[in-house]
């Protein structure tokens, strides 16, 4: 039998990054190479531990170079389920990989976000994003590997 994965435990600790975008309007790709790491906030006292999630790195697209960052909270909800947060409190998705697969949808505004995560192995998961709207049409797909502190 296979065990099954708590979501936090598993993010925690620092990961490299490779994301490309496939933009289907102007037909272009994009690069992301960079890293992430996720770390426990406790400053909190009158709240569960936080996981943060600080995301780094470069935004290559034809000869452009931008640097690029975001920030994510992690709350523990159920069991191995947690909760994901823009860093202005309010709620991005739910996640739980106990099952090493989840599918999660965020709309914002008049744009929907399709957000599939997948555990490949212990030091290795991927993400695809598959977003519509009026302005937004997109798909990128990361592939996230477990580094050393």
């Amino acid at each position: 039998m296979v065990s099954t994965i708590d979501t936090l435990n598993y993010l925690e600790g620092a990961w490299a990054l490779d994301r490309r975008i496939i933009d289907h309007r102007d037909h272009r790709e994009s690069r992301f190479l960079g890293h992430a790491t996720f770390e426990w906030d406790d400053t909190c006292a009158s709240r569960d531990p936080l996981l943060r999630l600080s995301e780094n790195g470069e935004f290559r697209r034809g000869r452009h170079r931008l640097t690029s960052t975001r920030s994510l909270y992690f709350l523990r909800d159920r069991g191995p389920r947690a909760l994901a947060y823009f860093s202005d409190g309010r709620l991005f998705i739910d996640l739980d990989l106990s099952a090493r697969r989840w599918c999660a949808t965020h709309v914002c505004g008049p744009d929907s976000y399709e957000i599939e995560l997948a555990v490949l192995s212990p030091g290795c998961f991927q993400e695809r994003w598959r977003v519509r709207g009026p302005s937004k049409e997109y798909d990128a797909l990361t592939i996230a590997q477990r580094r050393e502190y």
